[in-house]
């Protein structure tokens, strides 16, 4: 993500995470460490870092934590894309720069149970 871009891909990220994992929106982006939780912000910091840009830092600022701790949440949440293909290709969408592409992938390929 480059610097001008809105914190709103960010929101429409966690959006998603929280349908994925069946959580609030609030829950991914919170601190704590319920399986479920660590999994979903897990994948949320491995799309906001790997795929969208954003520094560990401005994560790490955004979510309380620490960039050390980001960054080990970007290797878990990378993990959980690697072992799920209904996510990997969601990362493709969003490693092609084309956010609206990603909302696309969710909404009608992957979950469509969520629409």
């Amino acid at each position: 993500m480059s610097k001008g871009t809105p914190n709103r891909d960010l929101e429409k990220i966690a959006e998603r995470v929280a349908e994925i994992y069946g959580i609030k929106v609030g829950e991914v982006l919170a601190r704590g460490r319920p399986q479920r939780r660590v999994s979903a912000r897990s994948l949320f910091c491995f799309w906001a870092v790997r795929e969208m840009g954003n520094s560990l830092a401005s994560l790490a600022i955004r979510l309380g934590m620490s960039p050390a701790g980001v960054g080990y949440a970007v290797q878990r949440g990378e993990a959980i894309a690697q072992g799920h293909p209904e996510i990997m290709k969601i990362s493709a969408c969003l490693a092609s720069g084309i956010v609206n592409r990603l909302f696309y992938c969710l909404r009608i390929e992957m979950f469509p149970h969520l629409w």
